[in-house]
């Protein structure tokens, strides 16, 4: 099985709705990229994921925290012009990382116990929007958010559901003029939830094998979806020994964002 395509062994129609599926999972992702202090976006220093939800009318960039902690991080993407493409970077962030706290018997002390991971930040749309639109070329373009607006209170059901998740893998920059993005997509379909470990985060096995760390580089923080696009989870790591698929439960945390509502 290649690695970027689905089994070839499986009927056609199965493998087109594949990658219809995984097409829409990709049609949220928002590509994160960090830079080098000093140095140019072509020396990307590191690379995450995450996707938007929307709240009323703000937008809400969601990541892994271990991805986002630090550093200035960029929103990047291809823009189709007339003639060619241009990849554009707009900065996004500070993010802020949850914590959980504990609170004393008394009630009169609040502790920070420990780090949960995951990151956001609101959007600023106007900004971003100023951003976009300063850059000539894109004159009558108009900057889309790829916002989900599905539930966020969903659990995976163990063994009864097979779950996924779609993320771009850099594959090269070359600056011709402008920067033009060559990606590739990581996935993993048909994973079946098994547990929540003792650190709080769910436990997806895989359908197939492990496919090596370097394929899954720049998928922290995608999401993980049912079948039907529901997002229930993100991406926080892996273990090839184990075949796992490790992710946040959204559950948990979707209401300390404010964002966790039946139709958001």
């Amino acid at each position: 099985m290649a690695q970027n395509e689905p089994d070839s062994e499986l009927s056609q129609e199965v493998q087109e709705n594949i990658r219809a599926h995984l097409a829409h999972l990709l049609g949220y992702v928002v590509n994160l990229v960090r830079g080098k202090r000093g140095r140019p976006l072509t020396e990307p220093a590191g690379l995450a994921s995450g996707f938007v939800v929307k709240k009323d009318d703000r937008y809400f960039l969601l990541s892994a925290g271990h991805a986002v902690n630090k550093h200035q991080w960029y929103w990047e993407m291809n823009v189709d012009l007339s003639d060619q493409r241009c990849c554009l970077c707009l900065p996004v962030g500070p993010f802020t990382l949850l914590k959980r706290f504990s609170l004393s018997e008394d009630g009169s002390s609040v502790t920070a116990k420990r780090k949960i991971d995951v990151g956001w930040c609101e959007l600023d749309i106007k900004k971003l929007t100023k951003q976009f639109t300063a850059d000539p070329r894109l004159t009558g373009k108009t900057l889309e958010i790829p916002a989900y607006h599905g539930p966020l209170d969903e659990r995976p059901v163990a063994n009864a559901e097979l779950y996924s998740f779609a993320a771009w893998n850099r594959g090269l920059l070359i600056p011709v003029g402008v920067l033009l993005l060559e990606r590739s997509p990581s996935f993993e379909v048909g994973m079946r939830f098994v547990r929540e470990n003792k650190h709080g985060k769910y436990v997806f096995k895989l359908g197939r094998s492990h496919q090596g760390h370097a394929y899954y580089k720049g998928a922290s923080g995608a999401p993980i979806a049912t079948p039907d696009g529901k997002i229930i989870s993100m991406v926080l790591g892996g273990s090839s020994k184990r075949n796992e698929i490790y992710g946040l439960p959204l559950a948990d945390y979707g209401s300390l964002l404010a964002l966790c509502t039946n139709t958001i």
